[in-house]
């Protein structure tokens, strides 16, 4: 296969079925910090969601400033919990 061809692999053409972002949120909350249980975060998770159609926006703008990235923090939350 042509190098200029490899653009149009997908992840389920090389028998792969989870996307990149739902491998990273399940190994970057493999380990949960001290003092939280799974249902603190998800309790967490529902405070900083709402109950709006964009989730992981409406977290973002809770947590802005607060986190370094505020992105990828609410994007595995949402990972776990939604997805």
């Amino acid at each position: 296969m042509k190098a200029n061809n490899l653009k149009y692999l997908t992840p389920s053409m090389l028998g792969i079925t989870a996307t990149f972002n739902e491998v990273t949120a399940k190994k970057s909350w493999k380990k949960l910090p001290k003092g939280w249980t799974l249902e603190s975060a998800k309790s967490m998770w529902k405070k900083l969601a709402g109950k709006g159609k964009h989730k992981r926006t409406a977290c973002m703008e809770k947590v802005k400033g607060k986190i370094t990235n505020e992105g990828a923090f609410c994007n595995s939350l949402y990972q776990m919990f939604e997805a």
